[in-house]
């Protein structure tokens, strides 16, 4: 079985996953992977490298805004 996501899947992930760092960036990654196992993403363990890559997106995303 692979873990991989279509694109749609991706997008919901992602989306998934920024909002669990929105509500705390404090928040360790065991607890973000809980959470988003709450949501029904219980095939995806996101790691620390990913992590940072989902942090360092929305940080751009959020400075071209400002």
């Amino acid at each position: 079985m692979t873990n991989a996501l279509s694109p749609a899947e991706f997008t919901l992930f992602i989306r998934d996953a920024s909002r669990n760092f929105v509500d705390d960036s404090r928040v360790g990654l065991r607890e973000i992977n809980q959470r988003l196992h709450t949501l029904g993403w219980e095939r995806i363990e996101l790691d620390y490298h990913t992590s940072q890559l989902i942090v360092a997106h929305f940080e751009a995303e959020e400075d071209t805004e400002n």
